[in-house]
This record gives structure tokens, C-alpha cells and sequence, in this order.
């Protein structure tokens, strides 16, 4: 299986329970969430997904989907995704990882 990591920010509603969960970037006007997806390529299905605020990283959000790599799956990640603990840990699962670099 080839898959990916992707990831995305958006804006929410500006209630306050909302804002009590989600953090307002300095400049904004609105909470954000942050999603990062892991996605089987070609099909582009959703295999696991991390929902927080936008406050912490891509990286730490992907950190968490590790374990829903499948033994022999090859995955992609941009450079952004890239950590010599986030590959040793997938490759760690009996994956394949690869990273496009600049």
C-alpha cells in the first residue's frame, strides 16, 4: 500500500467553547484546528486522521498516526513531516518510509 501524510488548518465558529479548546492565531479572528490526515494514495481514502489546535505542529500530530501504518505499506512525506525519530519509529512498524527532500 502507498500512502501519505496531509496536513491543514482551518478556521471554526468563534463560540466560546470553541474558543475555549482551540487557540486564535495573534493576527486572527477566528480558533483554528489543525487536521492531519494519513491517506492511501490513488484512492485518496482517509485511513486515519489526528484532530488538535492549531497551536501544536504537523509533525506532532503525524507522531500520533504512526501506528495505523500497515506492515508493508511505503509512505510519503514532504519534507515538513520529516524526523529521524518519525522514520525510525515507522520503520519500526515494518514500514517503508520515504521523504521527498528539497
Amino acid at each position: 500500500m502507498l500512502t501519505a501524510f496531509d496536513g491543514t488548518v482551518f478556521d471554526l465558529a468563534a463560540t466560546a467553547d470553541i474558543t475555549a479548546q482551540f487557540a486564535t492565531p495573534s493576527a486572527g479572528r477566528f480558533p483554528q484546528a489543525r487536521l492531519v490526515t494519513l491517506v492511501a494514495r490513488g484512492t485518496r481514502w482517509v485511513i486515519a486522521a489526528r484532530l488538535g489546535c492549531s497551536g501544536p505542529s504537523e509533525q506532532h500530530l503525524a507522531d500520533q498516526l504512526l501506528d495505523a501504518l500497515l506492515p508493508g505499506t511505503l509512505n510519503l512525506a514532504d519534507r515538513n513531516f520529516f524526523s529521524m525519530a518519525q522514520w525510525v519509529a515507522g520503520c519500526d512498524q515494518s514500514n517503508a518510509q520515504r521523504w521527498t527532500l528539497p
